[in-house]
């Protein structure tokens, strides 16, 4: 009995140090966003690039890719025929471009595309969507490929 006893005072004790720790971290003002960073500053430019499907289909689906990454952290561009633009940021390494991608006849697709590379050369796999000789949509695994043409 006495064993549950400190059980129980040790448990309601840490809670209370829980409680006590969320609540100041919500009475702190928000945060503001973060300025560029120097390793996103220095993938600032227009990039150009191919985005190759690598489903296990007979035909293989492709379409262009042109970017340029804004020294302020957004990105505008194209992806295929479909208008694009969003927010560009670095984690761990890795170039992250999300956003959306607008087609001519107003359907929207969700852009996240994770990079590795260097300053140069950027690349990774993601889903994409493809049409087909059917002039069918398909969502499938792909790989983009990007090279920085301009800073």
């Amino acid at each position: 009995m006495t064993r549950h006893l400190v059980i129980a005072v040790a448990l309601s004790a840490a809670l209370a140090g829980c409680a006590t720790g969320v609540a100041t971290t919500a009475n702190e003002p928000a945060a503001m966003p973060a300025p560029m960073s120097e390793s996103l500053r220095g993938l600032a430019g227009h990039w150009k690039g191919t985005i190759f499907e690598t489903a296990s289909v007979f035909y293989q689906g492709q379409t262009a890719i042109d970017v340029r990454i804004g020294d302020d952290g957004r990105w505008t561009g194209t992806v295929g025929q479909a208008s694009a633009s969003g927010v560009a940021s670095m984690r761990h390494g890795w170039l992250v471009l999300s956003g959306t991608a607008t087609t001519p006849d107003g359907h929207q697709d969700v852009v996240f595309y994770e990079l590795t590379g260097d300053a140069n050369k950027r690349w990774g796999e993601i889903t994409s969507s493809f049409n087909g000789h059917d002039g069918g949509g398909r969502v499938e695994h792909a790989t983009v490929s990007l090279q920085r043409v301009a800073a």
